[in-house]
């Protein structure tokens, strides 16, 4: 049963970090619908992200970085307790910046040029945006998380929790 859930596993990290069709799992892996079938359980009951849970180092929800488009960013901060919200200047809207105002969160987003009065942001914090920046990066070295080859969200999302599980056990 250990041989077949290595193969498993190494035909799921095959298929994520090559971005090729199911259809393409080579042979040594096993048959491609078996190893399918089997991720698509895994997925559907929440297996992933159960494995990767325990994994998560006491999460620090002092500083909040929006992952999305502008246009969605009030709806990710809405029932977030942030500290701050580190963005780019793409977030500096009045929609982004009111949202912030009202659930006090602190707004380190550097002001768009044509803003006619720029507002002052902590620009020694600003700079750990890099991290999130760093963790996309290390996300999309897999062609499959970085292409979004996963045809629902329900499977984009097990992508993306394999690979954080990848990156914490040390595979790249």
């Amino acid at each position: 049963m250990a041989q077949d859930n290595r193969r498993f596993i190494n035909a799921i990290f095959w298929i994520l970090r090559t971005g090729a069709p199911w259809r393409d799992v080579p042979p040594d892996y096993g048959d491609w619908k078996n190893t399918h079938r089997r991720f698509c359980r895994w997925r559907d009951k929440g297996l992933w992200g159960a494995l990767l849970e325990p994994l998560v180092d006491e999460p620090n929800d002092e500083w909040l970085m929006t992952a999305a488009d502008c246009s969605q960013a009030v709806e990710l901060i809405e029932g977030i307790d942030a500290e701050s919200l580190l963005a780019d200047k793409a977030y500096d809207t009045n929609a982004i910046l009111s949202c912030c105002e009202e659930h006090e969160v602190i707004p380190v987003v550097p002001p768009k040029r044509n803003r006619k009065h720029p507002r002052a942001y902590d620009v020694h914090l600003y700079r750990h945006r890099h991290l999130v920046e760093n963790a996309f990066l290390w996300l999309k070295r897999w062609r499959g998380s970085a292409t979004r080859y996963a045809k629902n969200a329900a499977s984009f999302l097990a992508a993306v929790q394999i690979r954080c599980l990848a990156l914490r056990a040390g595979v790249s």
